[in-house]
């Protein structure tokens, strides 16, 4: 293995020269700490710079991962791995640090040792950071099983030329997970347990970047931060945040919004929540500083295996329910302060180029394999509790029962939600769970911003060597929920290798082409389309040739199956008033 060394702040890392699938070559550091380890007094609260280390730190193999996020210099010849974890600067250290190592990645939802993330200790010579580390306390979303290690606050660095000769665009990837996977969202009013612990670490990361990327041939003031999911909920967050002012400077955000009803908690059933988990781990108490201390003195695992006994028998009725997620926050050190919504009404979010869109189909995720213990009959039967939940309206009340009536009629036609009904049914929770926010997001950007905006819509359908990957039944048109990450990275569980000029190699190759270009210039520009900026009356179309990724038009709600439109058509919908009232 042929290494390479850079100081950082913190100290020396050890890389590895790495040869990818397509014969190019990068260069790897891996398990880099961005943040104090926290654990112990540091669980659930916010994020301390890491301290120095001495001599030299392997960085060729992977550390622990929490948020997963995945710092990838401009053009490495391969994709790179995510990484995650909750942060603040890190202390320098002396010697070579090895980096040939990743780190790990942090507890799951619950646990980021309930504290903002503190900056890394130095170390002493080189750090070995040749692999990754270890991910957080989690439960694999698919696989089921419990992994991962409370110290987790690592980043990966990729970059394709060494040594340094110019500085090059900086990409941040921000992983998803529902804010349960590799991430910490744990609120507590009335204790010393800080809320949104999981965004905060992504803005010490960002803050680690900021000060130590051009080490690697990155360039600190061309960074774009982009992620899927609950990361790109996270992107938009972070557009919102005023502690991320100057650390990026564009944004992709992929089937995800702050406005989507599920990521955003209020104070009070957040706490409600910890209470909860709290008397389900065995603390009957009412005192929230009670419950910080005794919730910090158990085991990771245990919390991470629990953390769905948060939530009231009530809220296990819905689909797709986060148990602990981004809150709402009071006082001058709220992460964002004050409602998204309102915030983007006033003009208050950084206003740098953005590219945001969905799935085709986004609503197949609550068909798939992950949540196919649904039963249609049980929804069906308690459709007026099970849909309202979505709109933030108290379960029960007349106008529940209304609007369920009204959603009914309008997606199913008073049909009953039957296997005969399934695409209606996806096209419901597309529109409830990711594309309304999705929409009231655009325009309102659009309103209150004068920087590029771009939209699109992914519709390719899935490659038979994918059918592994649980997408909900084959017949119901579309593509589901982050089908596309598969063309964007490789993955450990399914083969990414693609029949070179086949209509699935060019999907990979035209959505790399327009991210690294936006990336580059903040324009999306590629030699297979000349997209359009939203106007107000259109969204863009970012690859006119619809058996690739398609033009948006949205919302999905539509009363019977809706026809593909021609290829290069655009359509601008308004928003539907009973879905989601702001």
């Amino acid at each position: 293995m042929e290494t390479v060394k850079v100081i950082t702040s913190k100290g020396e890392l050890q890389g590895k020269k790495v040869s990818s699938k397509v014969g190019g070559v990068f260069y790897s550091f891996q398990g880099i700490p961005y943040a104090k380890p926290p654990v112990g007094p540091l669980r659930f609260k916010p994020p301390e710079p890491p301290e120095p280390w001495t001599g030299v730190r392997d960085a060729s193999k992977e550390e622990a991962v929490t948020s997963h996020f995945v710092l990838s210099l401009f053009q490495p010849p391969e994709p790179p791995e995510p990484w995650t974890g909750p942060p603040e600067p890190p202390e320098p250290w002396t010697g070579v640090r090895d980096a040939s190592k990743e780190g790990a990645v942090t507890p799951h939802i619950v646990i980021d040792l309930f504290q903002p993330p503190e900056p890394p200790e130095p170390w002493t010579g080189v750090r070995d950071a040749s692999k990754e580390g270890a991910i957080s306390p989690q439960i694999h979303m698919i696989l089921q099983s419990y992994s991962g290690e409370e110290d987790c606050l690592f980043l990966n660095v990729y970059t394709p030329q060494w040594p340094v000769s110019r500085l090059k665009p900086v990409m941040v990837w921000i992983h998803g997970g529902g804010f349960e996977t590799g991430s910490g969202f744990l609120n507590l009013d009335g204790s010393d347990v800080s809320a949104n612990n999981g965004l905060r670490d992504q803005v010490m990361a960002l803050t680690w970047v900021n000060k130590n990327i051009s080490k690697f041939g990155g360039d600190p003031d061309n960074v774009t931060i982009f992620g899927e999911s609950a990361g790109g909920a996270s992107v938009h967050y972070l557009l919102l945040a005023p502690s991320a002012k100057g650390l990026f400077h564009k944004a992709i955000a992929q089937s995800g919004s702050a406005l989507i009803p599920i990521c955003h908690l209020s104070s009070s059933v957040s706490t409600q929540r910890a209470f909860r988990l709290g008397q389900a781990l065995g603390c009957e108490t009412k005192d929230p500083q009670h419950l910080a201390d005794f919730l910090r003195t158990v085991p990771a695992e245990k919390i991470v295996l629990a953390h769905r006994k948060g939530l009231s028998k009530e809220e296990r009725q819905h689909l797709m329910t986060i148990p602990f997620s981004t809150t709402e926050e009071f006082g001058s050190d709220a992460f964002i302060p004050g409602d998204p919504v309102k915030l983007m009404k006033e003009g208050r979010f950084h206003k740098v180029p953005f590219i945001t869109g969905v799935t085709s189909a986004e609503g197949k995720l609550a068909l798939s394999d992950v949540f196919r213990s649904i039963d249609l009959s049980k929804i069906e039967k308690n459709f007026h509790n099970v849909v309202p939940y979505n709109m933030r309206h108290k379960l029960g009340t007349q106008r529940c029962k209304e609007i369920a009536e009204k959603l009914r009629k309008f997606y199913f036609e008073n049909k009953p939600l039957t296997e005969e009904t399934l695409e209606e049914f996806v096209a419901m929770q597309s529109d409830l769970i990711f594309n309304h926010g999705f929409y009231k997001t655009v325009t309102l950007q659009v309103e209150r911003s004068n920087s590029p905006i771009y939209t699109y819509e992914y519709d390719h359908k899935k490659p038979a060597q994918l059918d592994m990957y649980p997408t909900g039944p084959e017949h119901i048109p579309g593509s589901c929920h982050a089908e596309e990450l598969f063309f964007m990275f490789r993955n450990v569980y399914l083969s990414t290798d693609y029949e070179p000029d086949s209509a699935d190699d060019r999907v990979r190759t035209y959505i790399i082409k327009f991210w690294t270009n936006f990336a580059k210039t903040g324009v999306l520009t590629s030699s297979v389309s000349r997209p359009r900026i939203y106007s107000g009356e259109e969204f863009v179309d970012l690859i006119a040739n619809r058996r690739h990724i398609g033009p948006l038009y949205l919302p999905h709600a539509r009363q019977k199956p809706r026809d593909a439109p021609p290829p290069g058509l655009c359509l601008h919908v308004p928003p539907i008033g009973i879905l989601v009232p702001f």
